[in-house]
């Protein structure tokens, strides 16, 4: 199956899981946003700040078994797109295979060189139509961005803490912790 331009035809989720299943794409990361097919560049560092995350995350739902993390291999089908969230937070069990059709409680997104503003504000907004709430890393800034649906965005410096009390009560990782080396 060819890659369709998005001006000749829009990509469906089914038509986006059986080209993503083709063996030249089994490395590769993709997302499904309006119609359009997008690689999701791979960057080991970016891995490494949401794995510190995650880890926090997992030791905290060890503790309150309210839920589960997934990371940048797990797609979620949020309002007729396929997100990849390099991590997220979810109630139920994720899909063994397929797309996550039950949407995240929280995303989080590390922003690296190769990132487009324009392509993470487009999912940000998708997220928040979503009622989904989002953790932006900035990691050269060693910033968080903390987007929650209806609310203005807050950013974390260094000195203050990732919580999500309605989501995660009793979470706190410090933004520090996140993003220094």
């Amino acid at each position: 199956m060819a890659l369709p331009q998005p001006s000749t035809k829009q990509v469906t989720i089914p038509e986006f899981a059986e080209w993503i299943a083709l063996p030249e794409h089994a490395e590769l990361r993709f997302e499904l946003i309006d119609g359009e097919i997008r690689q999701v560049p791979s960057n080991p560092y970016s891995s490494w700040i949401v794995q510190k995350i995650l880890a926090a995350l997992v030791v905290y739902l060890q503790q309150h078994p309210i839920g589960y993390v997934t990371g940048e291999a797990a797609g979620y089908q949020i309002g007729g797109q396929v997100l990849s969230p390099d991590g997220a937070f979810v109630t139920t069990l994720p899909a063994r295979q397929g797309f996550n059709t039950e949407l995240p409680k929280l995303v989080i997104e590390v922003i690296s060189p190769t990132d487009r503003s324009a392509d993470v504000m487009l999912k940000l907004r998708k997220y928040g139509a979503a009622g989904v709430t989002a953790w932006v890393v900035y990691p050269e800034q060693k910033t968080v961005d903390v987007w929650v649906p209806g609310q203005p965005v807050v950013s974390l410096g260094l000195d203050e803490a990732l919580t999500a009390p309605d989501i995660l009560p009793g979470f706190s990782l410090s933004v520090r912790a996140v993003v220094e080396d």
